[in-house]
């Protein structure tokens, strides 16, 4: 099965990326993965049964590539000239933040970026070893834009070089969006990116969690009736409990990019997670329940206020922390959060308590947001890769949401009067994992 997925992007490469790089593959290219050979299966599954994210990207970290092979380094015009073909593609497949935060690294911008690559000529690099060579390169280099960052601007560069050398894992998940992983190191849960591009909307780009927030706030203000939120909750269920992206044809663009989005960052976090036997950072548990709850500050203009525990104007990107006071999107954010989940669902069980009894045939709990990502993290591998029902489920919450949406301004009063009910703990919440995210730059 991965020879045939290997086979297929060979062809893919081809279109996506020159044969002029300068950058030569010595092991071998991005190996595809067809989101259809896993339908049924949770996310958890994509990325654990034989064939999937996990095999593909420990089997990528041996492989090695040369940094302009095969080009005459005594030719001063030849190396220039890769270089500058080098820098082209990174503009041409990058979407244009991640390559802004690419050459705002450098004080020369394009011109500093090209002079970094010519000096990483004839060099041998692997994704176990990139890291260290490239802040050695970047020591030596006269223009940084600061010169702290060292460690965070080869981050920066790492996945992308390594993605345009045939390194990395994709995820096909139709003929209009693919999802790329790069740079996960065994045991290093602050290591690798991971891209996603929608035809038409988005080239490669390496979506943080505060632009993600933004985006959902700004997608879900944009829709217009009942069907057009339905059919959002339900194409990233779908994709999340059962791996099948059939619903994201009903979408707009920017919805299709939107949830593409969310289930690109939920691959990384599972793949995270595992590293540590999925005890702690369990951040795709706290970026997908944001996402739900996301309908009520677009609605209210209402959300959680994590360190002071009310309610406060806010938008999505409020359930992100920042500063001193703020944990990423785990940490104090998520014991807040689960705070305003666990109010949000007493008040359902009070607005509409069909809603909630159709939930309660699957998930238990005060937090029925929580308790999902709860649920569906029980189908890892194995005999428990698929969800019993998953349909059923899935219904059930896309209900669930539709009327949390009618009912938004309504929770919020209930939630006025009722500061310090829906229960004490949430199902599935002792999660360690409070530590920060990799960092990005946006």
């Amino acid at each position: 099965m991965l020879t045939k997925r290997l086979t297929f992007f060979a062809v893919f490469l081809i279109v996506m990326i020159s044969t002029s790089l300068g950058i030569c593959a010595t092991a071998v290219d991005d190996a595809l993965i067809d989101m259809g050979d896993f339908r049924g299966q949770t996310c958890y599954g994509l990325l654990l049964d034989p064939g999937g994210l996990k095999q593909g990207l420990d089997a990528d970290q041996t492989s090695t590539f040369t940094v302009f092979e095969g080009v005459n380094l005594k030719n001063s015009g030849e190396v220039t000239k890769a270089a500058q073909d080098l820098v082209s593609q990174l503009k041409t497949k990058y979407d244009h933040r991640d390559y802004h935060d690419l050459v705002s690294i450098f004080k020369d911008q394009e011109d500093g970026l090209q002079t970094f690559l010519i000096s990483l000529a004839s060099q041998k690099l692997s994704p176990s070893t990139i890291r260290e060579k490239l802040v050695a390169a970047l020591k030596a280099q006269g223009d940084l834009a600061d010169e702290n960052k060292l460690n965070l601007d080869a981050a920066i560069i790492e996945p992308l070089l390594l993605a345009l050398s045939g390194r990395g894992v994709v995820i096909k998940v139709n003929s209009n969006i693919y999802i790329m992983a790069e740079s996960y190191k065994p045991g290093n849960v602050k290591s690798g990116r991971t891209y996603v591009k929608v035809t038409g909307i988005q080239e490669w780009l390496d979506p943080s969690d505060t632009y993600f927030l933004n985006e959902a706030g700004t997608v879900i203000k944009s829709l217009k009736g009942t069907a057009d939120y339905e059919n959002l909750n339900r194409a990233a269920l779908d994709m999340i409990v059962k791996s099948d992206p059939a619903e994201m044809s009903k979408l707009s663009l920017p919805a299709q990019a939107l949830v593409a989005n969310l289930y690109g960052i939920f691959t990384a976090e599972i793949r995270r997670a595992e590293m540590d036997g999925f005890q702690s950072h369990l951040w795709m548990n706290d970026l997908t329940e944001a996402f739900l709850d996301s309908v009520i500050p677009v609605e209210t203009g209402m959300t959680w206020d994590a360190q002071k525990g009310g309610l406060m104007k806010g938008s999505p990107e409020n359930f992100f922390g920042v500063g001193t006071g703020g944990s990423g999107i785990g940490g104090r954010m998520r014991e807040g959060r689960h705070q305003f989940q666990r109010l949000i669902t007493s008040a359902m069980e009070q607005l509409d308590p069909t809603a909630v009894k159709e939930v309660r045939k699957y998930v238990q709990g005060p937090d029925l947001m929580n308790g999902l990502m709860t649920y569906i993290s029980k189908y890892k591998s194995g005999d428990k890769k698929v969800v019993p029902d998953a349909d059923g489920l899935i219904s059930a919450y896309v209900d669930f949401m539709q009327s949390v949406r009618a009912n938004a301004s309504d929770v919020i009063k209930y939630i006025q009067k009722n500061p310090n009910g829906g229960g004490t703990s949430s199902e599935g919440s002792k999660g360690k994992g409070g530590g920060s995210r990799p960092k990005k730059s946006k």
